[in-house]
């Protein structure tokens, strides 16, 4: 019923208006909610094309490209959408995609990413630090960042995450 009827009046809005950037990423979010990642991943696209660097609509785009397995390609994705506004949906976001993310190496563009995420957890430590944890916990290759994490006076959280997931600190 409202997912038809939503997704009626984004496809409406469209024809009236095929560069409405909302429309799109609208109705990539009813698309994403049924399921339907890969049209979800091209509504989301065609939002991006008409507002570059949209990090709701970033967001959006990663969560439906984890969702469809493709990990390796919300990664970037989360981590423009963190760059431009650390804010707690985008460090979700990001969180969880390095959570199952699989990396063989990291890059200096990653480790100077989560080095910021690490410095946003400091400035909000009851929410953040979790998300932080697990993304540490992610891959081997985050390893020497939990010397940093430490080091922010994250100690307590890594030991407890570590204890949680079966995993030495």
């Amino acid at each position: 019923g409202r997912s038809a009827d939503a997704e009626g009046a984004c496809r409406e809005a469209l024809r009236l208006d095929p560069d409405f950037a909302n429309a799109h990423n609208n109705l990539g979010n009813v698309l994403l909610g049924r399921g339907q990642h890969d049209a979800a991943i091209a509504a989301f696209e065609a939002a991006l094309r008409l507002r570059p660097g949209a990090a709701d609509v970033e967001c959006n785009l990663a969560l439906a490209l984890k969702l469809a397995g493709r990990v390796a390609e919300a990664v970037p994705v989360a981590l423009a959408a963190f760059r431009r506004g650390a804010n707690k949906r985008a460090t979700r976001m990001l969180a969880d995609c390095l959570r199952v993310a699989r990396f063989e190496a990291t890059t200096p563009e990653l480790e100077a990413t989560l080095a910021t995420f690490l410095d946003s957890a400091a400035t909000d430590p009851d929410d953040l630090v979790p998300a932080v944890v697990g993304a540490l916990h992610a891959n081997a290759t985050l390893e020497p960042l939990r010397d940093r994490a430490a080091a922010a006076g994250f100690p307590a959280t890594l030991a407890a995450a570590s204890a949680a997931q079966g995993l030495d600190n």
